[in-house]
């Protein structure tokens, strides 16, 4: 018969199935004709199922096969494990899985890895995928558990064998061969770190601590980083990069914090926020998980942390720092001007604790003390630090001085400053110290006036000023200076009694005194405007002075004004001999012919009063002296030349001539001869005035501009041939005409004639012709003008 196709359908448990068979049957035997004997015997034979076993190392968190590193593990029997064709025991309960492998016998399997290490009788097959070894033979049916001789690096023991069966077979994964393969999963855990950290506040004694909020720590925040890569021993990757942030963590409420499952490794923590009011604790913490052995699955590492508040410690002083000033009204603000405290400056420093650190603050100055000026604000940042921080506000001093030119303190004058809306920032009355400014704010402007002037000083010009920004003294001079005024005639020597005043521009009186032998300091004056200095009342003799206009400098010096005055002399002489002439009745009158002066001129210059210079009058002569002529009327201007002015009013005195006829006193002809007259002023004719020749043309001698008087003249010699007569004429001049001997004379425009008759010498008839007679008479009377000129010498002596 054809060949018939065998197939087990059922196997027996743990056994494979056979394979599948085919027989025949044969002819012969198909005729067999016993039953039993018709029957064919086919052994069908089923071999005891085997299976590899495949070892795989994995993190028992991650499920990731470990592949860095290999694991050593040993396969026990946790039963007894038979033969199942034979009964004979293979391996007994608790015996090591040995295997050899042509000559070699092994009873270790090392998991293929990156940094493979294979220990002795380990095998590892370089064929096998990382983390994984398979067994280079099956194992037969039956328990067994696997031990764990070596750990990867990075891991921990095993707690517990890792029990497995090779039973149903069939049901295992196939290899490319169709061999099973039972896969056996030993996880293993890696170590891992726990970071506690502990958080406290360091709260300052005997500081006020109102603005730190401790209640909710929450807010505090720290950074975790890698200070190394961070490996997952699994498989060698980088978990953190060195530097990677691992995570940002916030405390709880309390301040604590608990970080789990931190892999292995080195890592930095880092305070990155803290609370208003606390300085950031910068101190880098080295955070390091070491696996110290193979048991511990956790390590912790707690870090009890401090936070420091911040502090500021607030000074105000003077620019000497010495001592912490009194009474001044501060504040702090913050960016949005919230006033974070306010207090009064004591002789203590002022704390303020938990201001916040970055954040911008201003120490505000509202009130200065008395004396000092308002300082300026200052900004302030807090530091992160838990040093106390300081800050000083220094209170600078603006000193004022009232001087006078010399730098000597004037007390009494009554001095303001102004801001710049002109409002009274401080208001005083100097004395013999400066002044400390009060309410002045530094780096603002001001103005320095001066309200009310000591008498006799000039009121100074405001001064503007700014108050500086540094820390020093700031002094100003206000210097009053001083306008004098003195009053002199032209020779420089001081006129007293005069009334003088200043005037301002509109008139009106800022100043008036009566001059004295002292200058006069002149009050109500201001620097930079212009007065008059104004004469009201002359004194004496002497003429107004012109108005003095004058601008008060602003150099810092005494000005001195001088106004002089002069006088006016007016001098009466005679138009002919210049002399001073007595009892003239003389008037000066003003273009409004009012009489300012009037007088009777005297030998000495007459000095006019009333009069003003620029000013235009007239000299009027009422009545002239005796024997003159009244003079025209002089207008004259007083000029403003400081030089006494001189004026003359000559007076023309009323002159004749007096002309003598010489005549014969027998012909009554004319002599035309030399001879001499004489004019004299006594009758005696020893007073000459002059003698005066004849003119022998006309037999005349003229005696020119004769005054009025009494005259007496004379024949001082006589003609020739003629005797010298003896007669004395008598020429008298005055208001009512011009005589001789009393016989009033016809005057010719000022020309009055008299005629002189003269004899011959007689002539004696004998042959001596001398006339003894006349020479005896002429003798006689020669003696007698000796003697009589004699007489009048002593006289003349005697009286002297």
């Amino acid at each position: 018969m054809e060949g018939i196709s065998g197939k087990e359908t059922m196997t027996p448990k743990d056994f494979e199935t056979a394979v599948d068979f085919t027989f025949s049957i044969d002819k012969d035997e198909s005729e067999i004709k016993n039953v039993a004997q018709k029957s064919k015997h086919i052994v069908v034979n089923n071999e005891q199922l085997e299976s590899y076993v495949k070892l795989i190392k994995k993190d028992l968190k991650t499920d990731k096969t470990v592949t860095l590193n290999s694991a050593s593990f040993k396969i026990k029997a946790t039963k007894d494990i038979y033969d199942r064709g034979n009964g004979k025991i293979l391996y007994k309960n608790g015996e090591t899985v040995t295997q050899k492998v042509g000559k070699t016998t092994y009873d270790t399997f090392t998991t293929n890895s990156q940094n493979l290490v294979v220990p002795n009788n380990s095998f590892a097959s370089e064929f096998d995928f990382l983390g994984t070894v398979i067994t280079p033979l099956k194992l037969p049916v039956g328990s067994f558990e696997v031990y764990e001789i070596s750990i990867p690096k990075g891991f921990l023991q095993l707690e517990e064998t890792v029990k497995f069966n090779i039973d149903g077979i069939r049901d295992f994964d196939k290899d490319e061969d169709g061999d099973p393969v039972i896969e056996v999963i030993v996880k293993n855990e890696q170590p891992t770190g726990t970071l506690v950290i502990d958080k406290s506040i360091a709260l300052r004694e005997n500081v006020d601590t109102s603005l730190i909020d401790t209640s909710d720590l929450s807010g505090i925040e720290f950074s975790l980083k890698a200070n190394e890569d961070i490996i997952d021993y699994s498989d060698g990757s980088i978990i953190y990069k060195k530097g990677e942030l691992v995570n940002n963590y916030n405390l709880s409420q309390s301040g604590n914090l608990t970080v789990s499952k931190i892999p292995m490794g080195r890592y930095i923590l880092k305070e990155e926020k803290t609370l208003d009011g606390l300085v950031l604790n910068d101190t880098i913490y080295n955070i390091e998980f070491i696996k110290e052995d193979d048991i511990t699955k956790v390590y912790t590492v707690t870090k009890d942390i401090i936070n420091d508040t911040t502090l500021v410690d607030i000074s105000k002083t003077d620019i000497t720092g010495d001592e912490e000033l009194v009474g001044a009204e501060l504040k702090v603000i913050d960016e949005n001007d919230n006033v974070i405290d306010s207090w009064t400056s004591t002789d203590k420093s002022h704390k303020i604790e938990g201001l916040k650190v970055e954040k911008s603050y201003k120490l505000v100055e509202d009130l200065a003390p008395l004396g000092f000026v308002k300082a300026t604000s200052i900004d302030f940042k807090i530091e992160k630090t838990n040093s106390v921080q300081q800050v000083t506000m220094v209170d600078k001093v603006v000193e004022m001085s009232k001087t006078d030119v010399g730098g000597t303190e004037i007390e009494g004058a009554t001095i303001q400053v102004l801001d710049d809306e002109s409002n009274i920032i401080d208001e005083w009355v100097s004395t013999k110290e400066s002044h400390k400014i009060r309410n002045l704010i530094e780096g603002k402007s001001y103005i320095l006036h001066e309200e009310i002037v000591v008498d006799g000083y000039v009121k100074a010009t405001d001064i503007p000023f700014k108050v500086t920004e540094n820390k020093e003294t700031q002094k100003l001079t206000m210097i009053d200076k001083v306008v004098e005024v003195s009053k002199r005639d032209v020779a420089g020597e001081e006129v007293e009694g005069a009334k003088l005043q200043v005037l301002d521009k509109d008139n009106n009186v800022i100043d008036e005194w009566i001059s004295s032998k002292e200058d006069h300091k002149v009050s109500g004056l201001k620097e930079g405007d212009t007065y008059k200095l104004h004469e009201e009342v002359a004194i004496g003799d002497y003429v107004k002075a012109s108005d003095i206009e004058f601008k008060v400098s602003f150099e810092k010096e005494t000005q001195k004004i001088i106004m002089v005055d002069k006088l006016v002399e007016i001098i009466k002489t005679d138009l002919v001999t210049g002399e001073e002439i007595e009892g003239a009745e003389l008037q000066v009158v003003d273009e409004n012919d009012t009489i300012i002066d009037e007088w009777i001129s005297t030998k000495e210059p007459h000095k006019v009063s009333g009069l003003e210079e620029n000013k235009t009058y007239r000299l009027i002569e009422k009545t002239c002296p005796y024997g003159y002529e009244i003079a025209e009327e002089i207008e004259f201007t007083v000029t403003n030349e400081k030089v006494n002015q001189k004026i003359e009013m000559k007076d023309k005195p009323i002159l004749k001539t007096i002309k003598l006829l010489k005549l014969d006193s027998d012909t009554k002809e004319v002599i035309k001869a030399d001879f001499t007259f004489g004019i004299f002023e006594d009758e005696e004719c020893t007073k000459l005035i002059k003698e005066v020749n004849s003119d022998k043309e006309l037999g005349t001698v003229t005696f020119e501009d004769l005054r009025y008087n009494t005259y007496f003249i004379k024949e001082l010699k006589q003609p020739e041939n003629y005797q010298l007569s003896d007669r004395i004429v008598k020429i008298e001049i005055n208001e009512n005409g011009t005589f001789a001997d009393g016989v009033l004379l016809e005057d010719n425009d000022s020309v009055c004639s008299f005629e002189f008759y003269n004899q011959l010498v007689p002539k004696v008839q004998t042959g001596n012709e001398t006339n003894y007679t006349l020479l005896i008479v002429s003798a006689i009377i020669s003696l007698l003008e000796i003697i009589a000129g004699i007489f009048i010498l002593r006289k003349n002596k005697k009286n002297n």
